[in-house]
């Protein structure tokens, strides 16, 4: 059964561009349909929306809705040079399984070099049970950022995320329906399609301040041609990404109520990183650390179980005369329920972990140990008990990292499976269990904790207090510290 769901993604008369998503959430007690919709839109402003009407069959009802702001930079070509993309998540209550459609459309688009003029918004749905499941089909999940930009001189190939849930395939084309799927069908010229994949391959064009306007099944998408490059070679001009940051298309398993961790790093020997863009679901965040790495973090709900949500970003690197954007990579989200039972508690020196036994599936404290388990106090067994394996950690042993962004002091360690406790290489971990305090620079502090099999990366969060200490020693060797008196000392960070 092949996937019903027509996705759009454009630019409106306020400079912005869009996607739709919807998900089903199961029946109501009157035997109705409960359909969530995910509205995507970015304008050159974040006051703008959207609406959509319903333009055939029936739509249902509107019974809560939410949106908020996922990313904002200042790299359009506008006059104001902003964009800011916004999420719209509407609950539906819809009365039958029958097919309905909602549409919205306007114009006028920036000035393209395909001479797009106006824009359309086509939504099509049917809850109609599948053959093989027996259940409504679910729509694609698809995304892509907001807006792009190649140098004129750079080919480059944009994969486009697409994956079905139901298994289904997934193709790309350009729209070709007159005043329906798009405004004048304009394809835009230097660009190759490979429609089984959804990768849009970039040769070459004219570069010039316009935007390109492409039509994709299932998303559209917009893009600046910029001047040509000094260089194309990835790292230099143009950002590379390098690690830990994750692989395109790469599934990342997650936890209700726990959150998602994406790191992400690149380099650019040429020119400054000046930004990572990012594309995802409702209260996503972004934050850079002090070392330069781009952190993206997003806490599923107990009603994203069962859901898949693409992420996708990259990064942006300024020299004096331009602006350069790495590659596109998207991440796939899966979330699941909670796995693992546990409990974080910060203290100003330390941290405690407890970790409900029953929730380890067998496994005994014997083959669990800290990062580091070389000093007697990192030992697991010290304070567990018949019921929690329980670790008091110190902040400054037992194998814990410390790492700093522009707002918090974090520090992680983590709790893994080892075969042999007298070996010093951890093999094939059968559990992780990763967990931290975060000790914000001015205010609170939070904890948080993660338990995961194979690839699964989410992170639980509290909060707390943390005390600076400053010592003061006339030279490296640390023997003898020095007294300072009449003398207030503080800290600014």
């Amino acid at each position: 059964m092949a996937a019903a769901l027509l996705l759009l993604l454009q630019l409106d008369a306020a400079g912005g561009w869009g996607t739709v998503t919807y998900s089903y959430k199961g029946r109501n007690p009157d035997g109705s349909f409960r359909v969530d919709f995910r509205d995507r839109a970015t304008y050159d402003g974040c006051q703008y929306s959207r609406y959509q009407t319903c333009s055939t069959g029936n739509c249902g009802l509107v019974t809560n809705q939410q949106r908020g702001i996922t990313d904002r930079s200042t790299n359009a070509p506008q006059s104001n040079r902003q964009w800011c993309e916004t999420e719209t998540v509407q609950q539906r209550k819809v009365p039958t399984d029958k097919p309905f459609e909602m549409r919205a459309s306007s114009c006028c688009w920036i000035r393209t070099r395909n001479r797009v003029s106006g824009w359309r918004f086509r939504t099509q749905v049917d809850l109609g049970s599948r053959s093989d499941t027996g259940k409504p089909n679910r729509s694609p999940d698809i995304a892509i950022l907001p807006f792009l930009r190649v140098p004129q001189n750079c080919p480059r190939t944009y994969k486009l995320m697409s994956f079905d849930p139901d298994g289904d395939t997934v193709r790309c084309r350009y729209g070709n329906i007159r005043n329906i799927e798009c405004s004048g069908c304009n394809q835009p010229s230097g660009f190759v399609l490979d429609q089984g994949s959804c990768s849009l391959h970039y040769r070459n064009a004219i570069a010039n301040p316009s935007v390109f306007g492409s039509y994709k099944l299932p998303l559209q998408f917009s893009f600046l041609m910029d001047p040509p490059a000094p260089s194309c070679v990835d790292g230099l001009y143009l950002p590379r990404f390098v690690h830990p940051t994750p692989e395109d298309g790469q599934h990342i398993n997650a936890e209700v109520n726990k959150e998602v961790e994406i790191r992400v790093r690149a380099q650019a020997s040429h020119a400054t990183l000046h930004d990572i863009i990012i594309s995802g679901p409702l209260n996503i965040t972004k934050h850079r650390s002090t070392h330069g790495d781009f952190v993206i973090r997003w806490t599923p709900g107990p009603d994203d179980v069962g859901d898949h949500y693409p992420i996708c970003f990259a990064v942006e690197s300024v020299i004096e005369s331009g602006i350069y954007q790495s590659e596109m990579r998207c991440v796939l989200v899966n979330i699941g329920q909670r796995l693992i039972e546990s409990h974080v508690t910060c203290h100003e020196s330390s941290m405690t972990v407890e970790v409900t036994r029953s929730s380890l599936s067998g496994l005994h404290e014997d083959h669990l140990r800290l990062s580091d388990p070389s000093n007697t106090a990192c030992n697991l067994q010290t304070n567990s008990n018949s019921t929690h394996i329980i670790a008091v950690v110190p902040l400054n042993a037992c194998g814990t990292q410390i790492k700093e962004d522009e707002e918090n002091l974090v520090f992680k360690n983590e709790i893994t499976t080892v075969d042999n406790i007298h070996d010093l290489i951890t093999r094939n971990h059968l559990l992780e269990v990763q967990f931290y305090c975060q000790y914000p620079k001015h205010g609170n502090m939070s904890q948080g904790f993660t338990a995961h099999r194979r690839n699964v990366v989410v992170w639980d969060k509290g909060f707390g207090k943390f005390t600076y200490e400053f010592e003061f020693y006339p030279d490296s060797q640390y023997r003898q510290m020095v007294v300072i008196q009449g003398c207030t000392l503080w800290r600014t960070m």
